[in-house]
């Protein structure tokens, strides 16, 4: 039977989250590194902690808000490159849930609740983002 890592908000969190800036983590683009790239090479990006050698495998990682008036809520992060339309959350009977297949290793991330990027209050590790908040960090 595969484990399911889940990684819950409680909205009554939301307040102190909200008091955080509310931009989107995502730091602007660097358009003098991209402009001297050389246009035939191909980029990489690895996950820290990923392994090298076989893929590792994949395993699926759940994404809980509990209701407190959400109309919509998302998830976003370095998984899914900060796009919070990529990972909606989809509600039930007691809240909102997005479920994702993450390979091992460490991802920043923030959810999206009605408009507002909010840090997961309940998150054990955050770090600070380029837009005077913070960034949620999940292990797998």
């Amino acid at each position: 039977m595969e484990r399911i890592l889940t990684v819950t908000m409680s909205t009554q969190s939301l307040p102190a989250a909200r008091s955080q800036n509310r931009k989107n983590p995502l730091p602007p683009p660097n358009d003098k590194a991209r402009a001297s790239a050389p246009s035939n090479k191909v980029s990489k990006t690895t996950v820290e902690g990923a392994s090298r050698g076989p893929i590792a495998k994949a395993r699926p990682v759940e994404f809980i808000l509990e209701d407190g008036g959400i109309q919509f809520a998302s998830v976003a992060g370095t998984f899914n490159n900060w796009d919070p339309k990529r990972t909606p959350m989809q509600k039930t009977g007691s809240g909102w849930k997005a479920t994702i297949e993450l390979a091992p290793g460490r991802y920043e991330y923030r959810f999206v609740v009605n408009g507002e990027w909010i840090s997961d209050a309940r998150a054990k590790e955050s770090v600070p983002n380029t837009f005077g908040g913070t960034n949620s960090v999940l292990k797998v």
